[in-house]
């Protein structure tokens, strides 16, 4: 997360990072956070604005179907069986 903000502070690089956060209530949940920076003539970044946004249910949901993949390409490999 830091690399890609110095990126994008000094060398306008997009910035947006997915992690996972510690709540209040103990619980790990991912979050995206991304940001926009106003520049001068020159390109330093006068001033940034973020966000926070809750991606958890999305990003669980992706995790599941990578398992499922991963399962299935193993389940395949040990048959030595592949869908057409």
């Amino acid at each position: 997360m830091e690399k890609k903000f110095h990126d994008h502070l000094y060398h306008q690089k997009d910035y947006k990072v997915e992690l996972r956060l510690l709540t209040g209530k103990g619980e790990y949940k991912w979050m995206e956070t991304s940001a926009q920076s106003i520049r001068d003539d020159e390109g330093n970044a006068l001033r940034v604005a973020g966000s926070l946004r809750n991606i958890n249910e999305r990003k669980m949901a992706q995790l599941e179907v990578e398992k499922q993949e991963f399962l299935l390409n193993q389940a395949a490999k040990m048959a030595r069986v592949g869908g057409w």
